[in-house]
């Protein structure tokens, strides 16, 4: 009779491998050649501004589109196939083609209608102005009391958008 050495190791990753397996099907990525391309991004925090930056190397300005609300930017488009080197022939690539969507939420609300972009040296520069809350004067009225002796102001900070 042979010995069969016991690991409780081995055994937990079969079932990792197959809880991977199981999650990328779900997800709709059967392997890594098929799964979706999202760019990286960098989000900064500064006194006025939010600045987001996109890594999209090897991408056009003209394959790239960015649309946004007061809570959110989205970054579409296509890194394309060469196929100049089709014709040269190809040993190995590890390079993504085709269609990519990101979706940012953003942790505060922008003015998006004065947003600033630069693309150079593959990376996407938003700078994002913030929206700067404004005062609102509320007044407290005693209803048992004449309004010119008991009242009282106060301000209060309220975001813009209300």
């Amino acid at each position: 009779m042979s010995l069969v050495r016991f690991s409780p190791f081995s055994e937990l990753e079969t079932v990792q491998a197959q809880m991977n397996r199981m999650l990328d099907e779900f997800a709709g990525w059967q392997d890594e050649d098929k799964s979706a391309w999202r760019p990286s991004v960098e989000l900064r925090n500064g006194d006025a501004n939010l600045t987001l930056r996109a890594s999209l190397p090897g991408i056009s300005a003209d394959d790239i589109d960015v649309r946004l609300t007061r809570e959110s930017v989205r970054i579409t488009g296509e890194y394309k196939y060469d196929k100049k080197s089709e014709e040269d022939g190809v040993y190995h690539s590890e390079f993504r083609y085709g269609k990519f969507d990101r979706s940012i939420v953003l942790p505060v609300t922008i003015d998006h209608e004065n947003v600033t972009a630069d693309f150079a040296d593959g990376i996407l520069t938003l700078t994002l102005p913030k929206i700067v809350p404004t005062s609102k004067k509320v007044v407290k009225l005693s209803l048992n009391k004449p309004a010119s002796a008991e009242t009282k102001t106060e301000e209060t900070s309220v975001n813009a958008d209300q």
